[in-house]
């Protein structure tokens, strides 16, 4: 088969549901945009040349969300306390079964990069003007900060290269001016 119904669905499942959102993702939209941020990241902060190992990156970047053509974007907090073994069990028919990752990496940079994803998609939206987001941009840099903790890697640098590359490029329009926020909490 070369489109299935999983993939159909990923294309009009919407994520950040629960979030007043000024644009709309599709899990489609955010599986693409992980598996090109885990590329890259791969290579660049994890000097990961070895091409069954980005391979597999990749191919777990492609699935890692494939539960949420069924159920929706699950907010974080509510995934913990789902079985998404029962569930890739009962609908085995919709979700392919994917080998779990030979390479302990695979895993770490596809969370890194699933994360990095949400705060870019955040940031765009703070520099649209929704400020209504910005808890959970701290949230998610918590967590990538705690990420880089664990992993042994330098949070800052890497985070804030990839910021300015960002305004930069012109990905996002003009800086949010978080000290506004900060000094009125």
């Amino acid at each position: 088969m070369i489109f299935s119904e999983l993939d159909h669905r990923m294309s009009v499942v919407k994520r950040w549901g629960i979030v007043h959102t000024l644009q709309t993702q599709s899990v489609a939209e955010h599986v693409f945009n992980v598996t090109r941020i885990a590329d890259r990241i791969a290579f660049s902060w994890f000097a990961i040349t070895d091409a069954w190992v980005l391979l597999e990156i990749n191919r777990y970047a492609q699935h890692h969300d494939d539960l949420e053509s069924l159920m929706g974007d699950v907010p974080s907090m509510v995934k913990d306390c789902i079985d998404e073994n029962e569930l890739r069990h009962r609908y085995n028919d919709l979700i392919p079964m994917i080998d779990p990752p030979k390479s302990p990496v695979t895993i770490k940079v596809v969370k890194i990069a699933d994360i990095l994803e949400a705060i870019i998609f955040l940031n765009l939206e703070l520099s649209l003007g929704n400020r209504s987001v910005y808890r959970i941009l701290e949230h998610h840099e918590k967590r990538l900060k705690a990420l880089f903790k664990e992993y042994n890697l330098p949070f800052w640098g890497h985070y804030v290269n990839l910021i300015q590359f960002m305004f930069k490029d012109g990905y996002i329009s003009e800086p949010y001016d978080r000290r506004a926020e900060d000094d009125s909490a």
